[in-house]
């Protein structure tokens, strides 16, 4: 009989495999506006989004067309995990038609940052 039945895992493995899919907190990113941008384009201006990237979370703003002080009023909620790193990754693109340019990256621990406050 016991050969039609698989051998299941350590209860230990499955408690940890369960906690790890299990997101610990909420980080509630509003992205409101950029100022002074490079110009990015042979016009003079830039065509910006934003990337933010948590653990393997990723969101992409929507892109603010020829302009160096974008306004995107958008509200993006990651999940942060016990188990993952704790540094928010936001880089700054320039929309092209074939591969984006850069415009800036910065990361932010938010172990360093006070929990439930703005």
């Amino acid at each position: 009989m016991q050969k039609y039945f698989q051998r299941n895992s350590k209860l230990s493995d499955v408690n940890r495999r369960l906690k790890s899919q299990i997101w610990s907190s909420v980080v509630t990113i509003v992205l409101v506006e950029g100022r002074n941008l490079l110009p990015m384009n042979m016009e003079g201006t830039s065509d910006p989004f934003c990337k933010f990237r948590l653990g393997q979370e990723k969101y992409k703003s929507k892109v603010a067309y020829g302009t160096l002080s974008p306004s995107w009023l958008e509200q993006f909620d990651l999940h942060m995990y016990d188990d993952q790193s704790q540094e928010l990754e936001v880089t700054l693109w320039d929309k092209e038609r074939s591969k984006d340019d850069c415009i800036g990256r910065c990361t932010i621990d938010l172990s360093l940052l006070e929990r439930e406050s703005t």
